[in-house]
């Protein structure tokens, strides 16, 4: 089985540490608005209320990029002896795919096309980077002439 992750977005190690500062920012503006609001200072001894509601909103844009970007980490497409298993944006679960169900494989640039008894099934690839698109397309090509052979 070869399973091919569709985001790769950790390849950057910084991203966690994108992340931990992101959520520095949050809790440094958070804290001292509520200090600055609890206490109810005269001046700002911490920066204006501007600039630290500016930093917890930075903060929290931050770890809110991180947290897309851990979900998205998630999409798969796996090709088994018999089967294909994915899971693409906007669905829930997994599905899988028999290869004895498949009438004829169409590949196009970003999508691929897998025509079944029951009605055809699209699976897009969409903001896919190039190593991963090709190692796709190059695993769908192999089941297109296997298929082929197979009718």
């Amino acid at each position: 089985m070869e399973r091919i992750y569709l985001y790769k977005i950790f390849k950057n190690r910084f991203a966690k540490y994108f992340y931990v500062l992101g959520l520095l920012m949050f809790v440094y503006g958070i804290v001292f608005l509520i200090r600055l609001f609890v206490l109810e200072l005269q001046f700002d001894a911490f920066g204006s209320r501007a600039s630290l509601t500016f930093i917890a909103f930075q903060g929290l844009v931050v770890i809110l990029q991180y947290a897309i970007a851990l979900r998205n980490t998630r999409y798969f497409i796996e090709f088994g002896g018999n089967c294909i298993s994915y899971l693409l944006p906007k669905q829930c679960s997994p599905e899988s795919i028999q290869l004895q169900d498949v009438n004829k494989i169409v590949i196009k640039l970003n999508e691929v096309d897998i025509h079944l008894p029951e009605g055809k099934k699209s699976l897009r690839f969409n903001n896919v980077e190039y190593k991963e698109l090709k190692q796709i397309k190059q695993r769908f090509e192999e089941l297109s002439v296997a298929v082929g052979k197979q009718l």
